[in-house]
Formats: structure tokens, C-alpha cells, sequence
């Protein structure tokens, strides 16, 4: 999306969304890319934007088109169908459905939602 270019909190917020992804953290990205610690987190926080070499070389680390860091994420709809939470909670496909805070759900958060909607087991 054209709008999208340059607009540092969607940068911000893409980068935070694959380090999440891909389980990495900012000292591990800083440390892989050789970033100075200050500059990436002004990506990060949306005080600044990176340049296009910086972009493509953070796309090639999370394997991902450089238009995953820098366009809008829009979220499709897996179907049509209500999703039922009582089948989700026993089931292992919780991080496909579910986030905390945009975050992947830690074990206890599984085992509070699958005691709320599940067997409680």
C-alpha cells in the first residue's frame, strides 16, 4: 500500500510482530545484523525509519518479502464459520488463532483457556 511507505509505527510494529514469529529477540537481531543498538530500537519505537538496505536485510533474516516489514498486516479470515473454543482448547492450534497482546500464548495462558473452555485438563 502506498499510504503505508515510510509510515515508521507499521515498520515499528512489523518488526516487533516476525521478531515475535520467529522467536528472536532485539539484542539477538542487533547482534546477527550488526545494528547499532540505538538505531534499531528507533525502528522499533517508531522514532525513525530504516533505510531500504537496512529493510531488505531484516526481510532476509526473518525469510520473509521486504513488503512484510513495511506494509499494513491485514489479518484474513481462516472461514467463514465460528470458531469453537471448546474444540480449540483441546487442540494443539492455539497459536493460529489465538495471541495475547499480539504475543504467542505462553503455556499457562493455554492452560487457563483450555481449563475456561476446554476439559480443564
Amino acid at each position: 500500500m502506498v499510504d503505508d511507505l515510510g509510515n515508521k509505527e507499521i515498520m515499528g510494529a512489523n518488526i516487533q510482530y516476525w521478531m515475535d514469529r520467529t522467536g528472536k529477540t532485539a539484542t539477538q537481531l542487533i547482534d546477527d545484523l550488526n545494528f547499532k543498538k540505538s538505531t534499531f530500537y528507533g525502528w522499533l519505537n517508531a522514532v525513525s525509519y530504516p533505510r531500504i538496505d537496512k529493510i531488505e536485510m531484516m526481510a532476509n533474516y526473518f525469510g520473509v518479502q521486504k513488503s512484510e516489514l513495511v506494509e499494513r498486516r491485514t489479518i484474513e479470515p481462516t472461514s467463514a464459520s465460528p470458531l469453537d473454543l471448546g474444540s480449540l482448547a483441546i487442540s494443539d492450534e492455539w497459536d493460529e488463532y489465538v495471541s495475547s497482546n499480539g504475543r504467542p500464548l505462553t503455556d499457562h495462558d493455554k492452560k487457563l483457556l483450555r481449563a475456561m473452555f476446554g476439559d480443564g485438563e
